[in-house]
């Protein structure tokens, strides 16, 4: 009767180290191969022997992570960007980890940054001369043809919305007085970063703020917008 009692208890002891290892579950620390310091915010990811997830966990700020136990064969993936991805297959007696991760530098995409073509403040539109020209123009007066709202006729005036344009300004100076249609024509558009379209503009101080009707300007002579090439 005792021989089968420490029969028993002897079956039993043997048990029990394999029952404790199947519930310490899977637990370890995540380093940086170089520096050896613990890495935060790694994902790991518990996969089966066919590739499905079973489960997932991230490392907290001293490194460390846990995962429930699992079948040997299973396997650990440890990602992290900036990180070659590291892969571990589960075997006993091999928790808690130490598991390190080798730099690999992220290659990001080419970023390409257009400004818009046109740009509004106020009451001034600022047209990207570049944004509108194309290899077969020559010059300035090519490229305003394609601008919205601007017309320009043939002997070079320019109109904004069906009225011509009041001051024709170049780097902030009406040299032309009137005659920009002379020089227009002769300005090559590479030389021209911004076309800026002044509206409701007064040249006239005391009378600036105030309004006044398309047909008194059309009467008047004096029209609503200025042409800035900058």
């Amino acid at each position: 009767m005792i021989r089968y009692v420490v029969t028993i208890l002897l079956c039993i002891s043997s048990l029990m180290p394999t029952y404790g290892q199947l519930n310490t579950g899977i637990t370890g620390i995540v380093m940086d191969s170089t520096e050896k310091t613990p890495l935060a915010g790694v994902i790991i990811q518990l996969l089966d022997m066919s590739g499905k997830g079973l489960k997932y966990t991230i490392s907290g700020n001293d490194g460390r992570f846990s995962l429930p136990r699992s079948t040997n064969g299973n396997r650990l993936v440890f990602r992290s960007m900036g990180y070659k991805h590291h892969t571990i297959t589960i075997a006993d007696n091999k928790s808690p980890l130490s598991v390190l991760l080798v730099n690999e530098p992220v290659q990001l995409r080419d970023v390409v940054v257009t400004a818009p073509a046109i740009l509004e403040k106020s009451d001034t539109l600022i047209f990207r001369v570049q944004q509108y020209a194309d290899a077969q123009d020559r010059t300035i007066t090519d490229v305003l043809k394609k601008m919205p709202g601007i017309e320009v006729a043939e002997n070079g005036e320019i109109k904004y919305n069906g009225l011509p344009i009041n001051k024709f300004y170049i780097e902030g100076n009406d040299l032309l007085e009137g005659r920009y249609g002379l020089v227009s024509n002769n300005i090559s558009y590479r030389d021209v970063q911004n076309v800026e379209l002044m509206e409701n503009h007064q040249p006239v101080r005391a009378l600036q703020g105030i309004e006044y009707s398309e047909q008194h300007r059309l009467e008047s002579g004096f029209t609503k917008s200025d042409l800035y090439v900058r």
